[in-house]
């Protein structure tokens, strides 16, 4: 293994999925669930970011806007990054890319400067976090919660998919 991919705030791209606008927002939430991740890789127009899911889960049940236009199938990331409510779940990677066998001082001046996407060659291979509990890899799930408080992997349309109740607010567990 590689020094840096030794480092505690480093995440490993298996464990981190890329996603981009064209995605709806159920399939985002299932996908990002069954690896038990905090948070995504988006692309957009050749801009990548990461984004915290746990944020974005609370703007979107906390904005009667967003709720109403979950009701839409095809509610698309694209569409969902749009809104004012979610912009505080996406932060753009810092402009530095390391390599996997970077300089030591390198990777903490990096780790420093914020969340840095790690490439080699073309092939990426993760994500190194200034502090690992930005991530809190595989600890806790996200749940779309109802008005009866079902728990919810998704957020189905806005409403929930055992009663059929408006989502209210988000849990995580």
């Amino acid at each position: 293994m590689s020094k840096l991919q030794d480092q505690d705030g480093f995440v490993g791209i298996e464990q981190l999925p890329t996603l981009d606008a064209n995605t709806l927002v159920v399939d985002a939430f299932k996908r990002i669930n069954q690896l038990n991740s905090r948070g995504f890789i988006f692309e957009n127009r050749q801009r990548e970011s990461y984004v915290d899911a746990v944020t974005l889960a609370e703007a979107m049940a906390s904005s009667s806007d967003v709720k109403a236009g979950l009701e839409d199938a095809h509610a698309t990331l694209g569409w969902l990054f749009e809104t004012p409510e979610t912009a505080s779940a996406v932060t753009a990677f810092n402009t530095t890319t390391l390599s996997p066998d970077e300089d030591p001082d390198r990777i903490a001046e990096a780790a420093r400067q914020g969340i840095t996407l790690v490439e080699s060659d073309a092939d990426r291979l993760g994500v190194l976090f200034p502090d690992l509990k930005l991530f809190e890899l595989g600890t806790r799930r996200i749940y779309f919660v109802c008005e009866d408080g079902d728990r919810n992997l998704s957020p189905d349309q806005g409403r929930c998919g055992y009663c059929g109740k408006p989502i209210t607010g988000t849990i995580v567990a």
